[in-house]
């Protein structure tokens, strides 16, 4: 998955730089060595696609991809799992305009609604949940493995969406994640 995260990033550059270096907005040149939206465009679709060829519709509802850096485990998080693929199709839908991608990218936020679990007033995610019920018991904060970064995607795609429910689900990850931040561990008296 990480590749494709590389190609994504790399046509985003492409694509959002080459409106301005080929003069259409600065008057500047583009550079002949810079590759042509077109050729940008197409690496962003190879991978996407790709990506849409090898998800797997889960018993919770959404989609999800296996992870080929933590196989055999279907992952949640920013870094190799359904957000990050999310974040990937919804960058994907906005220099496309494919619509298949923005779809793809609901499916990996309904797979983490789904799986959404809730806690301490809030909602948390699993590091991984496999198609057979298996789930992980271990629930991280982080932003690349956490909740803060499946909030923050949620929170994405409910703008790019409009819809409701991802933004509810975001901010109970919110909640969550202040719900479990701790303060130093000394004496009322010696910390104030």
């Amino acid at each position: 998955m990480r590749l494709v995260t590389v190609l994504f990033l790399w046509a985003f550059v492409v694509i959002t730089t080459t409106a301005s270096s080929s003069g259409e907005t600065t008057g500047a040149m583009r550079p002949s060595s810079r590759p042509s939206k077109p050729a940008a465009l197409a690496v962003v679709r190879m991978a996407a696609d790709s990506l849409l060829a090898r998800h797997e519709t889960m018993p919770t509802g959404g989609w999800a991809w296996r992870s080929a850096i933590q196989a055999p485990h279907y992952q949640t998080d920013r870094d190799v799992g359904a957000a990050s693929i999310g974040e990937g199709l919804l960058a994907a839908y906005g220099v496309t305009r494919d619509t298949r991608y923005l779809s793809a990218a609901k499916a990996a936020g309904d797979f983490l609604l789904g799986i959404a679990e809730p806690d301490s007033g809030g909602l948390r995610w699993p590091d991984w949940a496999d198609p057979d019920g298996q789930r992980s018991t271990t629930h991280y904060t982080s932003y690349d493995d956490g909740a803060a970064g499946i909030s923050d995607y949620l929170l994405q795609l409910s703008s790019v969406t409009g819809e409701l429910r991802f933004r509810t689900a975001a901010l109970g990850g919110m909640r969550w994640l202040v719900a479990q931040a701790v303060g130093p561990s000394c004496p009322q008296t010696e910390c104030s």
